[in-house]
C-alpha cells in the first residue's frame, strides 16, 4: 500500500481527540514524555509489554503485522522526510502516532519515554536505558555468523524482522560516541534559522543511528529503524530537542512550508491528514516533555528520597569567592584552538574499542589547520570543576544538581598551546569526545544528501568540542568520569534545568562570536 504525498503527510492519532482543518486545543487528556530511567520498573515493563502487543496485532496494510506495517510507513516517505525540512514535522506526527496506538493498548501509560542518550553519550554500553532495551548484539565468537548481531538479551532478545529481509534485528557491540549534552545544547542555542537548526540537529541525529546499527541490514542504521524498539525512545528524544528549539525561539518562523500535508496512511489518526501548521505546537498535540535526569554521584549530587532504592546523599557545600556568583564563568577564550587530532576516515566504521586507537588521514579542507595524528588525550590538563548545589534545597526536599560552574580566571583569554605537553591526556575521562563522521555510504540512498555540507557541519561539531575542551577547569555533566561514578539518576528540576541552559548560552553565545570572526558566520549560509 503506497502513502500519499502531498507535499508530505503527517497525520494525528484519533483516540483521545479529533482534527478537523486545525487541531483542537482542548486536551482530555495530557501525555507526560519522562526519561526512561525515571519510570518505575512497573511502568517500564507495562510499556515493554504494550509495545510487544502491538507489534503482534494483525497487519493493516496486508503485510504480516503491525510491526512491519510501521517499519513500512517509515520506508515508503523515507526519502522525503530525511535531509530534508519535513524531518522533524514528520516524525513528531510518526511518533505521537505510535503513542496513541500504545496507549489505545493500555490506557495507564502516562506517554511514549524518551531515552536522554546525551547523557550516555561517551560510553553507550554502561547506560541502563541501553542494557534495558537488550543492550549490544552478539559478537562472532558468542554465535554463528548468521546470528552475529542480533540481540540476545532483554525483553527483545531473538526480536525478527520481516523488511528489509526475515532476519533477527541487529546492533553493533560497542557503540561509539554519541552527541553530547554539550553540543545539542549549542545546536539548540545557537541556531534561530529552522533550516540550519534541523540540518544540524538531524546531522547529529544520523550519528545515533549509525553508531547504534553500524553496516546492518535490519537495524538503527537503515530506513528500516522502526525495526528495533529502541527506534521509539530515541525518536521522542528527537521530538524533545526540537520542542526545546521551539520553546528557546518563540517567535522565530519554524518551518518554511506550513501548509505542506502529511498523510500516514490507513495509520492517519480520524483517517484524516493535517498540515504542518497543524502540529507545530506540541502542547496542542496534548503531550509535554517532563525535565531529564542528571546522576547521582557520590559527595556530589544527592537523590530526592522518593527514587526506589537510592539512598539521600548528604548536601556538599561549596566556597565561593566574594566578586563570583555559583555560576560565574570568568572569561571564555577568544579564539578557537588549534584542533589537536584528525578525525577517522568518515568510510571506516569503527568499534568503540577501535576509537581508542591513534588513526590517521589525509589533510581535511576545514578552516583550522589539524595534526596529523589523533591524541586520545583531547583537552589540556586541567583541575576539575567545581560542582556546585543548585537552589531548590528545603529541609523537605533533596534536590541538588551537579551543575558544573568555574572559579574567576579559570577560563584561558586566548586558545591553549598546541604543543603535546599541553594536550597530552591519558583518556578523556573528564572531556567530552568529537563524534566521528558518518560514512560517505550512508547518504548513497537519499536523494537530498550533500556530502560537502554535512562534512562542513561535521567541522563545526569539531570545533565546538575541541572548544569546550580547552575552557580550563570545566566538566560535562556527561563527561565520561561522571558516567562511571553514577549510583543512578534522577529528574532533574525546573531550576536546575535553567542553570543547565544558563551554562551553555554563554559558552555557546562565545563560540559564535569566534566562528564569526573566523568565517564571517556560518559555514553553511
Amino acid at each position: 500500500m503506497n502513502l500519499s504525498i502531498s507535499g508530505i503527510a503527517i497525520a494525528f492519532v484519533a483516540a483521545v481527540f479529533a482534527f478537523s482543518s486545525a487541531v483542537d486545543a482542548a486536551c482530555a487528556k495530557t501525555s507526560v514524555r519522562r526519561e526512561w530511567r525515571t519510570l518505575t520498573e512497573a511502568e517500564q515493563q507495562q510499556y515493554i509489554t504494550a509495545v510487544k502487543t502491538l507489534f503482534a496485532q494483525s497487519s493493516k496494510m496486508g503485510l504480516d503485522s503491525v510491526h512491519t506495517d510501521l517499519v513500512q510507513v517509515h520506508l515508503q516517505v523515507a526519502q522525503d522526510t530525511h535531509m530534508t525540512n519535513l524531518f522533524l514535522p514528520w516524525h513528531r506526527y510518526y511518533t505521537l502516532m505510535f503513542e496513541r496506538l500504545i496507549q489505545e493498548i493500555d490506557p495507564e501509560i502516562k506517554g511514549l519515554p524518551y531515552w536522554d542518550w546525551m547523557m550516555d553519550s561517551q560510553d553507550v554500553t554502561l547506560s541502563q536505558v541501553w542494557k534495558d532495551f537488550g543492550g549490544g548484539g552478539a559478537e562472532e565468537a558468542e554465535v554463528p555468523e548468521a546470528m552475529r548481531g542480533c540481540i540476545t538479551s532483554g525483553p527483545w532478545s531473538y526480536l525478527r524482522g520481516v523488511l528489509p529481509q526475515a532476519s533477527c534485528i541487529k546492533r553493533v557491540s560497542h557503540p561509539g560516541v554519541l552527541p553530547s549534552l554539550d553540543l545539542y545544547s549549542h545546536l539548540i542555542i545557537s541556531n534561530t534559522d529552522y533550516t540550519k537548526f534541523r540540518l544540524k540537529m538531524e546531522t547529529a541525529h544520523n550519528t545515533v543511528h549509525g553508531e547504534l546499527g553500524g553496516d546492518y541490514v535490519n537495524s538503527m542504521a537503515r530506513y528500516y529503524s522502526p525495526n528495533d524498539p529502541i527506534f521509539w525512545p530515541h525518536h521522542a528524544q528527537i521530538d524533545r530537542i526540537y520542542t526545546l528549539w521551539q520553546e528557546r525561539h518563540v517567535g522565530v518562523a519554524d518551518f518554511p512550508e506550513l501548509d505542506t500535508i502529511i498523510d500516514l496512511g490507513v495509520y492517519n489518526i480520524n483517517g484524516e491528514s493535517v498540515t504542518v501548521r497543524d502540529i507545530l505546537d506540541s502542547k496542542q498535540l496534548c503531550y509535554e516533555y517532563a525535565p531529564s535526569i542528571l546522576p547521582i554521584i557520590d559527595g556530589v549530587t544527592e537523590a530526592s528520597s522518593s527514587v526506589s532504592g537510592v539512598r539521600p546523599m548528604a548536601p556538599q557545600h561549596v566556597s565561593h569567592s566574594a566578586k563570583s556568583s555559583p555560576y560565574f564563568f570568568g572569561e571564555l577564550p577568544t579564539i578557537i584552538p588549534p584542533m589537536p587530532f584528525h578525525r577517522p576516515d568518515p568510510n571506516t566504521r569503527t568499534s568503540f574499542r577501535q576509537h581508542l586507537k591513534v588513526r590517521k588521514r589525509g589533510y581535511r579542507p576545514h578552516a583550522y589547520r589539524r595534526q596529523q595524528q589523533r591524541l586520545v588525550g583531547l583537552g589540556r590538563p586541567s583541575a576539575l570543576s567545581t560542582f556546585v548545589l543548585t537552589s531548590g534545597h528545603t529541609p523537605d526536599h533533596n534536590r541538588h544538581a551537579l551543575i558544573p560552574t568555574l572559579d574567576d580566571g579559570a577560563l584561558p583569554g586566548a586558545a591553549p598551546p598546541s604543543s603535546e605537553t599541553a594536550w597530552d591526556r591519558p583518556s578523556l575521562d573528564s572531556k567530552i569526545k568529537s563524534v566521528d563522521p558518518l560514512p560517505s555510504a550512508w547518504g548513497q540512498n537519499n536523494k537530498h544528501w550533500d556530502e560537502s555540507i554535512v562534512r562542513s557541519v561535521e567541522g563545526e561539531f569539531d570545533r565546538f568540542v575541541t572548544y569546550l575542551n580547552s575552557i580550563d577547569g570545566f566538566e560535562s555533566i556527561c563527561s565520561l568520569r561522571n558516567v562511571q561514578r553514577a549510583k543512578g539518576y534522577r529528574q532533574r528540576t525546573a531550576e536546575e534545568e535553567q542553570l543547565i541552559w544558563d551554562v551553555y548560552a554563554r559558552i555557546s553565545s562565545k563560540f559564535v562570536e569566534v566562528e564569526k570572526s573566523v568565517f564571517g558566520g556560518s559555514e553553511i549560509d
